[in-house]
């Protein structure tokens, strides 16, 4: 049985971890409730850009999924249909809206951190409301900083792009809508029951059960976008890539001034599994330039945008509002 915490994958006779606990990590430096300090940050300088690779054979790829693993993935997307969206209806709700007579898990405010970080807190919201047997619900302005009134209108949430949950109320005590702090608690997601398979695995059915239910708006606004791109079929080998400038540079993350070695590692999974399209999802000009000379030969997409206004040193959640109309 091969199994460890942050997901697994078999190779050969041995056990793949998918992942590190940063926690451990920053232990081992003295990590405390002040920050890392100068020693630690000198200490963790060599990690903090370290490779993690794990490419499976073609074959893995291929392999069809095991009756393990799709009985288990069925099991939970119902668990969370039936709590998310229960048939019972209460008077007391608006139209159309639909609630549980059990608990609900409540969340005000999630942390101000960029859009894919969000979606992975509210993912782990959803499991935790399903440990509970509560459905989630999200304040109508718990995400202001990735959302617009242009194409959200008063829902200020996630909810704007995902028809994830049937309640549409929100909690309330006398003084007006009840607030909670905002806090940025480590992520730690997990559902009894359901994480044999690992965490990677469990997040994954996650962001399926997400993106499995775009709202009407945020279906036909992405369908707009994808038109623009050639189309893919399915069994396509195409090869995902993200190139992150402004913010991201300013931070000291990962950023080369050579663009060409994204594509360098494009080139060695277009050798292992003979992929040799790319498409691009970037905020920067430099690389979508890069993109349209099709380096190594290879045939690049990426959307055609205004990139211009991502160049800044401001973090980009603490900005997108201003272009958002």
């Amino acid at each position: 049985n091969c199994s460890t915490f942050d997901g697994w994958a078999a190779a050969s006779d041995a056990c793949v971890d998918f992942g590190l606990s940063t926690n451990r990590m920053f232990g081992m430096f003295g990590f405390g409730q002040h920050g890392l300090g100068q020693h630690g940050v000198a200490q963790l300088g060599h990690l903090q850009h370290a490779r993690f690779e794990y490419l499976p054979t073609k074959a893995q790829i291929l392999a069809p999924v095991s009756s393990v693993g799709r009985e288990l993935s069925d099991r939970l997307q119902e668990r969370l249909r039936l709590k998310q969206f229960p048939d019972t209806d209460l008077s007391d709700l608006a139209p159309g809206c639909r609630s549980s007579p059990g608990s609900i898990y409540y969340v005000h405010q999630v942390p101000v951190v960029g859009f894919g970080s969000v979606i992975e807190y509210t993912m782990m919201f959803l499991a935790r409301a399903s440990t509970m047997g509560a459905q989630l619900t999200l304040g109508r302005a718990s995400t202001l900083e990735w959302t617009s009134s242009w194409h959200c209108g008063d829902e200020r949430s996630l909810l704007c792009y995902f028809n994830i949950t049937s309640c549409c109320g929100a909690l309330w005590e006398p003084s007006g809508e009840l607030r909670l702090p905002r806090l940025r608690n480590p992520l730690n997601i997990g559902i009894q029951g359901y994480n044999r398979l690992g965490s990677a695995w469990l997040s994954g059915q996650l962001a399926h059960f997400f993106f499995s239910r775009f709202t009407a708006p945020t279906a036909a606004a992405v369908g707009a976008r994808r038109s623009s791109l050639p189309s893919v079929r399915r069994g396509d080998g195409v090869i995902g890539m993200h190139i992150r400038g402004g913010d991201s540079c300013a931070a000291r993350r990962f950023c080369p001034s050579n663009l060409s070695v994204y594509f360098e590692r494009a080139a060695q999974l277009r050798s292992l599994y003979g992929a040799s399209r790319v498409l691009l999802a970037t905020d920067d000009t430099r690389a979508a330039s890069l993109c349209a000379s099709h380096p190594f030969g290879m045939r690049c997409d990426t959307l055609r945008i205004a990139r211009d206004k991502f160049a800044s040193n401001t973090f980009i959640e603490k900005r997108v509002g201003a272009h958002a109309s």
